[in-house]
C-alpha cells in the first residue's frame, strides 16, 4: 500500500496538467499509477531512486510492468498504457532517464508530500496496531429520566439569498484558476517552456505541428461554443472533438501556417453552432449536430483546395 498526496493546486491552477485531464482522463490516473510506483522505490532506497521507475529490486519497470499494475485489464491495456506514456511524455511530466536506463517522473517532488516516515513503515505500524488491539468493551445503556432540551432562542430573519446567476453588488465571483490566454498566475521557466513545446509527437496529428499552449486555446474556444449550445458536452462529442476534428491535418502544400488551418477548423465549429442555434426544429444532441456540420465545412475545404 503506498500513500499519495497529489498538490490539488496543479490540477486547478496548472494549464498543462488540466489540459492532460481534458485529452485523457485514463492518462491522468495512469500517472497516479506511477507516482505510486516511483514512491514505493523511493522508500526503499530515498538517496539513489527519487522519482525513478523501478521495482523494489532496482530492476527498470517496462510499460508492460505499468499495465500489468495498472486495474484496467483489457485486452489492450498494453497499447492503452503506451499511449498514456507518450501523453506523458509530450507533456512534459514524464521523461527518460538514461543514467539509470528507466522512466522517470519530472519533478518528482512536486506531485506529493513528502512525509518524514516511508509509507512501508507506516503501513507496518498501523498492521501492528491491529494486531495487538483488544476489542472494545460496548457501553451498556442504562434508563433514566430523558433530559430536557432548552428551547431554542429567537432568531432573525436570514438575508434571502440573490436569485441564481446573480450577486449582490460589491462581491466579485472567485476565481477558478488561470486562463490558458490570459493567466492569473504567472507561469515559472519551465513551465513557459513546456507551454512552447509541440502538443504531440504524433506526425499524423494536427497537434504535432502546433504549441501545447496554442492547443489549449483551441481546445478551450471550441468546448465553449458546443457548451453554448450543450452545457452537459456529452462524451461523445467530446471524443470527437478533441480526437477527431481538432486532429485533422491541413492538406499537402497549405501556403498557410498550421495554426491558421486550426482556427479555420474553430471557424467551422462556429458555424456549425451558429446553425444549430438557429435552426428551426428541435434536436436532441446540439454538440453532436454540430460537430457533424463542422466535420462537413472541413471535409469541403480539404475537397477545394485539393482541387
Amino acid at each position: 500500500m503506498q500513500w499519495l498526496s497529489l498538490d490539488t493546486k496543479v490540477q486547478t491552477a496548472d494549464t498543462i496538467f488540466r489540459g492532460l485531464i481534458d485529452e485523457d482522463e485514463g492518462a491522468y490516473c495512469r500517472f497516479e499509477l506511477l507516482c505510486c510506483l516511483a514512491k514505493e522505490a523511493a522508500d526503499i532506497d530515498p538517496e539513489r531512486w527519487q522519482g525513478h521507475l523501478v521495482s523494489a529490486t532496482f530492476r527498470p519497470l517496462t510499460v508492460e510492468d505499468f499495465a500489468r499494475a495498472y486495474a484496467y485489464t483489457g485486452r489492450n491495456r498494453v497499447t492503452k498504457m503506451q499511449d498514456a506514456v507518450l501523453k506523458l511524455q509530450a507533456y512534459g511530466l514524464l521523461e527518460w532517464c538514461k543514467e539509470h536506463a528507466c522512466w522517470l517522473i519530472v519533478d518528482w517532488f512536486r506531485w506529493f508530500k513528502k512525509s518524514a516516515k516511508p509509507s512501508t513503515e507506516r503501513v507496518q505500524r498501523y498492521r501492528a496496531r491491529l494486531k495487538d488491539k483488544q476489542p472494545e468493551t460496548k457501553e451498556t445503556f442504562q434508563e433514566g429520566p430523558v433530559a430536557t432540551r432548552p428551547p431554542y432562542p429567537t432568531l432573525p430573519n436570514p438575508t434571502p439569498k440573490p436569485p441564481q446567476g446573480e450577486r449582490p453588488a460589491g462581491i466579485q465571483s472567485p476565481p477558478e484558476g488561470p486562463d490558458a490566454e490570459n493567466p492569473s498566475e504567472p507561469l515559472d521557466e519551465r513551465e513557459a517552456e513546456r507551454m512552447n513545446l509541440p502538443a504531440s509527437t504524433d506526425k499524423s496529428k494536427l497537434s504535432a505541428f502546433i504549441t501545447v499552449a496554442q492547443q489549449l486555446k483551441l481546445r478551450q474556444r471550441c468546448a465553449g461554443a458546443l457548451q453554448s449550445i450543450d452545457p452537459v458536452l456529452g462524451a461523445r462529442a467530446r471524443e470527437k472533438l478533441f480526437r477527431e476534428i481538432l486532429e485533422v491535418l491541413p492538406p499537402k502544400g497549405y501556403e498557410h501556417t498550421p495554426q491558421h488551418w486550426a482556427t479555420l477548423i474553430a471557424n467551422a465549429i462556429d458555424s456549425g453552432v451558429d446553425e444549430v442555434k438557429h435552426s428551426q426544429t428541435k434536436v436532441k444532441f446540439p454538440a453532436d449536430m454540430a460537430l457533424s456540420i463542422a466535420s462537413r465545412i472541413v471535409g469541403e475545404a480539404l475537397s477545394e483546395y485539393a482541387a
